[in-house]
């Protein structure tokens, strides 16, 4: 993995976190449905963009973590899409618990599963 790699990574990890948190505003707000789902459909879009590089990479380099990565992928984005129906039925109080276990999980994913795979790719590269 080379540095502007990670720093790409990293930083889609930042653009992530700041939409969540644009969201949360978004819902304490008290933000149309529209906004709150125009907010969402972009966290999904560029979540499934930033997932879908991850898993190049781990193919790329035979990542033997690669299904195990990939269930907090699929796990990740069924919260998002849970966190789109919330908002549809308007669900306030649901929507905040949902999107705290959502950033959590982010979160963990970041510090678990992308820290394993980080420290995959420069030891690979003998970095």
């Amino acid at each position: 993995m080379h540095h502007s790699e990670k720093s790409t990574i990293d930083g889609e990890h930042a653009i992530q976190i700041g939409m969540i948190n644009l969201l949360g505003q978004a819902i304490a707000e008290k933000q149309s449905i529209t906004d709150k789902t125009n907010i969402l459909d972009q966290l999904i879009n560029y979540t499934e963009v930033h997932f879908m590089s991850e898993q190049l990479i781990m193919r790329q380099h035979s990542y033997e973590g690669y299904n195990e990565h990939n269930v907090e992928h699929d796990n990740l984005m069924e919260q998002l899409l849970i966190m789109k129906d919330s908002v549809l039925s308007k669900e306030t109080s649901v929507g905040s618990q949902l999107l705290n276990e959502l950033r959590d999980l982010l979160i963990t994913h970041i510090a678990t599963q992308d820290r394993k795979l980080t420290n995959y790719l420069l030891s690979a590269r003998g970095n």
